[in-house]
C-alpha cells in the first residue's frame, strides 16, 4: 500500500475521532432512551442482552474483519487478488454468521438461564437475526480500514448510531414492548451492509472465493478474534456478573455509570488509531529511541488532560443524571460506581493510546491474547469476590483495579516489544495523578460539595503538573508538536 503522508495521518485522526465520539454519544443515547422508556429493569435487560450479542459477534467472526486488513495491506491497490480476498472474507463471514447465529438461536434460552436472567432469552433470539449482517458489515469496514478510507468507517459508525437511536426513540414514543427494540439492530445492520457493499463494488472487482485464502484469513484472524472476544468479555464482565447475582435494575444503574466512564476512552482510542501506524513503521525501522520519545510525550500530555477531564465529569455527573433522567431519581445510584470507575479508567487511558502496537500491529497477535488473559483473570476474580456483597459498587471497584493491572501489563509488553522505557518522572506523574484523582472522586462520593473540591483539585493538579513539567520540559515542548499533528484539521 502507499506511503502514509502527514496530511493523510492528520485527516485520519479527525475521521477516527469523529467516528469514535459518535459511537460513544449514541451509545449513551441508547442508555438514556431505554432507561427513561422502560425503566431500570428494562435498561438492565437490554444491557445484558446486548453484551452477549457483542461478545458473540467477536467470537463468531474468528477475526476475519481484522485479518482482511492484514491481507489487503500486503497487496497493491490494483492487484487482482484483492477481489478474491474480499469475496472470500465476505463469504466466510456470512457462513460463520449463519452458523453461530443459528446455534445461538437454538440455545438462547440456555444462555439466558446460565446467566441467571431468563427474561433476556427473547431479546437474545432477535439479536441472532442481526448477527450475520453485523459480521458482514464488520468485514466490509475492515476492507475500508485496509485502504485507509477512514471517512467511510466514521460514517458507518455514525449511521449505525443514528439509525439505531432513531429506532429506539420511535419504539419508545410508540410504547412498543421492550424486546421489539432488538429488531432495530437487525434493520440498521441490513441497511449498513447494503450501503457498504455498493461502495465496495465501486472500489473493487470481486473475484472468486478461495479456500486457500480463507485458511490464510483464519490462521491469522483466529488469534485477533480470540483477543477481541476476550477484550469484549472483559469490558462487559461486570454487567454479566451483576446480572447473575443481582436484579436487572441494578444492572441498569451500573450500565449508566460504565457508559459515562468509558467516554474517557474516546480520546485515547482516536489517538491510538493515529499512533499505531507510526509505531509499526518505527518498529520496522528498529527506531526504538523514537518510539520511546513519542510515547513519553504522549503520556506527559495525556495524563494531565485525562485527570482534568475526569474531574470535570465527576463534577457534573449528578446534574447530568438529573437532566437525562428527570423522572427517575433512582438513577442517581450510578454516581458511586462512576466515582469508583474513574481512577482506573484515567490511568488505563494513558496506556491504551499505544493500542495494538506491541501485539497485532507488529504481527504478534498472541501477545494480545496473553495481555487480555491476565487482565480478564484479575477482573473475574475481583468481580466474583466483590459483586455478591457490594453490587454495582463492588463491580466498579473490581473493574477499576483490573484496569490498573491492565496498565501494568500493557506497559510490560511495550518495554518488551517496542523497547519503550518511560522515564521515571513520567511513571511518577501517572501514579500521582491517578492517586490524586482517586482521592478526589471518593470525596465526591461521600458528599463533599463540588464547589469546595474543584478549586483545590485544579490547584493540586496544576502544581503537580508544573513540578513534573520542569523535570521534563523538553518532552512537554516537543510534545506540543505531536499534539498539533494529531489535532490538525
Amino acid at each position: 500500500m502507499a506511503e502514509i503522508t502527514k496530511k493523510q495521518l492528520s485527516l485520519d485522526s479527525v475521521w477516527s475521532f469523529l467516528g469514535s465520539i459518535s459511537s460513544v454519544i449514541f451509545g449513551l443515547g441508547y442508555i438514556v432512551v431505554v432507561g427513561n422508556a422502560w425503566g431500570r429493569d428494562g435498561l438492565g435487560i437490554f444491557s445484558m442482552a446486548i453484551s452477549v450479542y457483542f461478545i458473540g459477534s467477536m467470537l463468531a467472526n474468528l477475526g476475519i474483519h481484522t485479518a482482511v486488513i492484514f491481507e489487503l495491506a500486503k497487496l497493491e491497490k490494483r492487484d487482482a487478488k484483492n477481489g478474491a480476498v474480499i469475496s472470500t472474507s465476505l463469504l466466510g463471514s456470512l457462513a460463520l454468521g449463519l452458523l453461530f447465529g443459528g446455534i445461538s438461536a437454538l440455545f438462547s434460552g440456555d444462555i439466558a438461564t446460565f446467566l441467571n436472567q431468563p427474561v433476556i432469552a427473547e431479546m437474545l433470539l432477535i439479536f441472532c437475526l442481526a448477527l450475520p449482517l453485523f459480521l458482514l458489515s464488520k468485514t466490509l469496514v475492515g476492507v475500508f480500514n485496509a485502504i485507509r478510507n477512514l471517512k467511510i468507517v466514521a460514517f458507518t459508525q455514525l449511521f449505525r448510531g443514528l439509525g439505531t437511536f432513531t429506532f429506539l426513540v420511535v419504539a419508545a414514543q410508540s410504547n412498543w414492548e421492550l424486546n421489539s427494540i432488538a429488531y432495530g439492530f437487525v434493520l440498521v445492520e441490513g441497511l449498513i451492509f447494503l450501503w457498504l457493499f455498493v461502495l465496495i463494488l465501486a472500489h473493487f472487482s470481486l473475484g472468486l472465493p478461495s479456500f486457500t485464502i480463507f485458511k490464510g484469513l483464519l490462521s491469522f484472524g483466529w488469534k485477533t478474534g480470540l483477543s477481541g472476544a476476550l477484550t469484549d468479555i472483559n469490558s462487559r464482565l461486570d454487567v454479566l456478573i451483576i446480572g447473575y447475582f443481582w436484579s436487572t435494575s441494578v444492572v441498569g444503574v451500573y450500565a449508566l455509570a460504565a457508559n459515562m466512564a468509558r467516554g474517557i476512552w474516546v480520546f485515547a482510542g482516536a489517538i491510538q488509531r493515529v499512533t499505531n501506524p507510526l509505531f509499526v513503521k518505527l518498529f520496522q525501522q528498529k527506531d526504538f529511541n523514537r518510539i520511546q520519545d513519542i510515547l513519553t510525550r504522549l503520556v506527559v500530555l495525556a495524563a494531565p488532560f485525562f485527570f482534568l477531564f475526569g474531574l470535570g465529569l465527576a463534577a457534573i455527573a449528578e446534574f447530568a443524571i438529573d437532566v437525562l433522567y428527570p423522572n427517575q431519581p433512582e438513577m442517581q445510584g450510578a454516581l458511586f460506581p462512576l466515582y469508583y470507575l474513574l481512577p482506573g479508567s484515567l490511568l488505563f487511558s494513558c496506556i491504551t493510546m499505544i493500542g495494538s502496537a506491541p501485539s497485532s500491529s507488529i504481527g504478534k497477535p498472541e501477545n494480545a491474547v496473553k495481555m487480555i488473559l491476565g487482565v480478564l483473570g484479575t477482573n473475574l476474580v475481583l468481580n466474583i469476590a466483590l459483586v455478591p456483597n457490594l453490587g454495582a459498587e463492588g463491580a466498579a471497584i473490581a473493574t477499576s483495579c483490573s484496569l490498573v493491572v491492565a496498565t501494568a501489563i500493557f506497559g510490560f509488553y511495550s518495554v518488551k516489544e517496542l523497547q519503550a522505557h518511560l522515564p521515571y518522572y513520567v511513571l511518577v506523574m501517572q501514579f500521582l495523578l491517578s492517586c490524586l484523582g482517586a482521592g478526589i472522586f471518593q470525596l465526591y462520593a461521600i458528599g463533599v460539595p463540588v464547589y469546595q473540591l474543584l478549586p483545590v483539585s485544579l490547584a493540586s493538579g496544576l502544581l503537580l503538573l508544573i513540578i513534573l513539567g520542569l523535570l521534563g520540559k523538553d518532552e512537554f515542548h516537543e510534545g506540543k508538536n505531536l499534539l498539533a499533528l494529531v489535532m490538525k484539521n
